[in-house]
């Protein structure tokens, strides 16, 4: 009896801790870069759904002074967005980024968008949607 607890005792070291461990790590991970998730996410669903304004207003106002939001509204009027995914998502204290692909005008682009804390909101300043 005394053999199978010390059996179990190593199995749970060796592989239920280092796997609690994984999954604590994976939601820290993910509740961290969430902000910046949800933003690419909010951006790229208005674009799809033709909500062109609310895509715009996820500018940061450096970026709006640079583009007009006449000027935006037409780049994407007809992108019909089909689809996206990020793979790349990076964030600290006061910027991120995001990676990733769309199916936009059929065929595929590449997407990459940039953010900074402003006033405790995340908004993106910089972005880039170009055929692969």
């Amino acid at each position: 009896m005394a053999r199978w607890r010390r059996f179990l005792i190593y199995i749970t070291a060796i592989i239920v801790v280092p796997a609690a461990l994984i999954i604590v790590l994976t939601q820290v991970i993910t509740s961290l870069l969430e902000p910046v998730t949800s933003v690419s996410e909010t951006f790229m669903t208005a674009i799809k759904t033709g909500k062109l304004d609310d895509a715009y207003d996820l500018l940061a106002p450096d970026l709006q002074s640079r583009i007009s939001q006449d000027v935006f509204v037409r780049s994407f009027v007809d992108a019909d967005l089909k689809s996206w995914s990020f793979s790349t998502r990076n964030i600290d204290e006061f910027a991120g980024f995001v990676r990733g692909t769309s199916m936009m005008r059929g065929q595929q682009y590449v997407v990459e968008l940039e953010f900074s804390k402003i006033d405790e909101r995340w908004l993106i300043t910089r972005y880039l949607m170009e055929p692969q």
